[in-house]
């Protein structure tokens, strides 16, 4: 009879582990092994982790920023003919935005 290694590994304590991994075959400590290394948590990819996502998301929004100030304050060339260029600074404000969504969906 074939047995379940998973119930026994589960009921185990403390000192018990050494004496029942002894009595275990070769194919047992193959199972064994094999219930391990797909029981345990992976470790998530750098990319997927929140504090990056969320530097990346801050360097990308803060990024617009300082071109739709300038255009605010200074103007282009001394003249207040710069709107089309807020029109930029915003639009690109909006594509960042929309960027971060994207990266922030899990799928």
């Amino acid at each position: 009879m074939k047995r379940n290694i998973k119930n026994e590994a589960l009921k185990i304590t403390g000192g018990q582990f050494k004496s029942w991994y002894r009595t275990l075959t070769s194919e047992d400590l193959k199972e064994y092994h094999y219930l391990l290394s797909n029981s345990r948590d992976q470790k998530k990819p750098f990319l997927k982790r929140p504090l990056v996502k969320l530097v990346f998301s801050l360097s990308i929004i803060l990024s617009a920023i300082p071109s739709i100030y300038q255009d605010l304050t200074y103007g282009h060339d001394g003249t207040w003919t710069h709107y089309g260029m807020i029109a930029v600074g915003g639009l690109y404000l909006v594509e960042s935005i929309l960027w971060i969504m994207d990266v922030w969906d899990d799928r």
